[in-house]
């Protein structure tokens, strides 16, 4: 089997077919000199049939192709990063087009609704953002933005769907009464939403589209102090209301929002369900406390602790960096070190593999080191009844939360980077890098593209030996859904694991 075709192959699709029926003459004319090879066109099944005839069976591979190099210093594990932005969209959008086609089956929507040609529109922008040239993240500026435009037309039509199949599911039985007109808040990723910073009093409908009970924390830019919340069913919910930070405030999409909070609830979800929650601005001010200090490096200050029913979270007084976890459950302490950092990008005239430079495809750092970001790093804490927040500030282009809901068993840290820096002609791999107490042996797994779990070890790969030629480069790994090291025992301060590139720019 001998596979045609590849990037530009097909711009004069005539020419490549006209060369391979050349192949296929020359090489099968051959067989009145005694040739035995005969060259045809075919498919994957025919050839398969064919392979089945013959008794001839494939070896297997059951390890993955990852990280994959064309050359000694070109590995191209750059895309994993490249425009994360576009990345988080495209999988923002895809999820959405799924729910959306579920309402539509749900709500049995008429043709009347034009909903197959409103569903087609977005499934035609997802079907282009699939390219390897799309969600990879390595297009050019102008055609990252047409990919962006197509999906935002797309979504904005499946939203129109959405409104139809709300409009006969929302109503109850028997009473005569019209579902609101839905309204999305497209821009939550920057902390702003028009319609809910413009009322006062609003409802918010949440969909579960999966086949099991869901608990979700909804969050919601607002500009009161406090708000009520009730449930369907008028029960109270509690709700928290938690002040903007100005790095926040500071994004450029953020300009002309009036949004000064988030509001923050727990939602539980039915499988396959919805739920719709009425939210009232209140007179009560709201119950979360602001807790404000500023930590520099090399000061002697007390640690700051954020903690709930499982879990606490320690971060140094001395240096403002995550210190440790604790399962509060089996009294366990892992200490855990993570901070953000970047590469410098090696700069090179993509002439040969030596000169190849950092870029979209390609990661290569210049030198194993990084560097961290920022000389000091500024604390802020927020506390309250559904949900801590430890602030930091890294730098003016640099931030993050390390966050804590109410009985969760998880933390969360969300970061914001960017615009990175390079006027001083530095590109900068930015890293979110965890150090911890765990001894891993160098071995580490990830997930297949959300499907499986593979192990990995550093500087080696199962089937072949490996002659490792980019120690950086070299270790990382797309990851989708997870990335975790398994260990028997806690002991010592041996491992050091860098998860995952949260950023690039260009050298």
């Amino acid at each position: 089997m001998l596979t045609m075709g590849g990037d530009f192959w097909y711009e004069a699709a005539h020419i490549n077919f006209k060369n391979m029926d050349k192949l296929i003459q020359y090489v099968n004319n051959r067989q009145v000199k005694g040739s035995k090879v005969n060259v045809l066109y075919s498919t994957p099944s025919c050839y398969l049939y064919a392979l089945n005839k013959a008794n001839h069976t494939y070896t297997t591979k059951t390890d993955d192709f990852f990280p994959y190099a064309i050359r000694g210093h070109t590995f191209l594990t750059g895309y994993f990063t490249s425009r994360p932005a576009l990345k988080g969209y495209i999988r923002q959008c895809n999820n959405f087009l799924q729910v959306c086609k579920q309402l539509d089956v749900l709500a049995d929507l008429e043709a009347k609704h034009g909903s197959k040609q409103k569903l087609a529109l977005f499934k035609k922008a997802m079907g282009v953002a699939q390219h390897h040239d799309a969600v990879s993240g390595t297009e050019q500026e102008h055609v990252a933005r047409d990919y962006a435009k197509r999906l935002a037309t797309g979504a904005a039509a499946a939203q129109e769907v959405v409104n139809s199949a709300y409009g006969k599911i929302l109503p109850r039985p028997g009473v005569k009464s019209t579902a609101p007109v839905q309204h999305f808040c497209n821009l939550l990723n920057v902390s702003t939403c028009e319609f809910t910073e413009s009322n006062k009093n609003f409802t918010v409908t949440v969909f579960n589209p999966i086949g099991r009970p869901v608990t979700w924390w909804v969050t919601i830019p607002v500009t009161q102090p406090a708000y009520s919340v009730l449930g369907p069913e008028a029960t109270t919910v509690a709700a928290q209301v938690v002040p903007l930070s100005p790095q926040t405030r500071a994004i450029p999409a953020f300009n002309g929002s009036k949004a000064t909070g988030e509001l923050v609830f727990q939602v539980q979800l039915p499988p396959l369900g919805l739920k719709t929650f009425f939210v009232e601005a209140s007179m009560k001010f709201n119950t979360w406390r602001e807790e404000t200090s500023e930590i520099n490096v090399g000061d002697s200050q007390r640690d700051v602790i954020i903690k709930n029913q499982y879990l606490s979270v320690t971060v140094d007084g001395s240096t403002g960096l995550l210190k440790s976890v604790t399962n509060l459950k089996s009294s366990v302490t892992a200490c855990v070190q993570q901070s953000l950092m970047y590469y410098k990008a090696f700069k090179g005239g993509n002439t040969s593999d030596k000169t190849q430079a950092s870029g979209a495809y390609v990661f290569r750092p210049n030198g194993s080191d990084p560097v961290v970001i920022g000389d000091s790093i500024k604390v802020q804490v927020i506390k309250g009844s559904r949900v801590q927040e430890i602030r930091q500030v890294f730098s003016d282009w640099a931030s993050q939360v390390i966050r804590l809901y109410a009985d969760e068993r998880h933390i969360e840290i969300e970061w914001t980077v960017g615009p990175i820096p390079v006027r001083d002609g530095i590109g900068k791999e930015v890293i979110s890098r965890f150090t911890s107490n765990l001894s891993s042996q160098s071995d580490f797994y990830t997930d297949a593209n959300g499907r499986q779990i593979l192990k990995r070890t550093r500087d080696y790969r199962p089937t072949w030996t490996l002659n490792q030629t980019e120690e950086v480069a070299g270790n990382y790994y797309p990851v989708n859904s997870r990335i975790f090291i398994r260990v028997s025992s806690v002991k010592g301060w041996k491992a050091t694991t860098t998860l995952s590139t949260v950023g690039s720019s260009l050298g």
